[in-house]
């Protein structure tokens, strides 16, 4: 694990610290209000922890939010300002409030989504035992969301590679299911089989 300093470029004092992990950057925010292009570039396809001390840092948190799509989103709300349709609105990005005392475990599960629709994978069964892809792409030992635009169905781990002419055949070593589905919205004109941050595509609706 490493720790790096963000200079924020807001014109304050404010800065951020960015905790580099195996599974996932989380960045601890003071302020995000009038962020640099720069800074933000810091903050992207990570897990943030943002204080909020008025409801205009809420609201500007909120903003930047869905401009960036974080992996996750909690808030420090030590003045306890903060109400139930916030609370709603943080679980979005699988978050939550945090007041002074408050713990809580960030999640190192896979982040990125496999897509695929079910004439391909036949996903409600759980997918299929393997699969080819281009040889341009390289995903042995390595764990995924499988997916589809409107739904989240499970952790799958890839397993063993081998040449099958001009691509690989991998192995689905496991696929452990999802307690429950979680609906996503994904965009119908995805042209990626790989979706970066699935968890930034959970439909508002949903409680994770």
């Amino acid at each position: 694990m490493e720790l790096k300093i963000i200079d924020l470029g807001n014109k304050s004092a404010n800065a951020a610290i960015k905790v580099l992990t195996e599974y996932s950057d989380i960045c601890i925010i003071s302020n995000v209000a009038n962020l640099s292009e720069e800074s933000k570039k810091e903050l992207y396809n990570s897990k943030w922890i943002v204080n909020c001390t008025t409801m205009d840092d809420y609201k500007e948190t909120i903003k930047l939010a869905k401009e960036l799509r974080p992996k996750q989103l909690f808030i420090m709300d030590v003045s306890k300002q903060l109400d139930e349709f916030s609370r709603n609105e943080i679980k979005s990005w699988r978050g939550d409030i945090l007041s002074t005392g408050s713990t809580l475990e960030l999640s190192n599960k896979a982040e990125e989504g496999f897509f695929s629709d079910n004439s391909q994978w036949n996903i409600e069964d759980g997918g299929v035992n393997s699969f080819q892809l281009d040889k341009r792409y390289r995903v042995e030992g390595r764990e995924f969301v499988l997916c589809n635009n409107n739904t989240a169905y499970g952790h799958m781990t890839i397993g063993k590679v081998s040449e099958s002419g001009d691509s690989f055949r991998y192995e689905v070593e496991s696929f452990k299911p999802l307690k429950e589905k979680i609906k996503l919205n994904i965009p119908e004109d995805i042209d990626s089989i790989f979706v970066d941050n699935i968890w930034g595509y959970v439909d508002a609706d949903t409680d994770t």
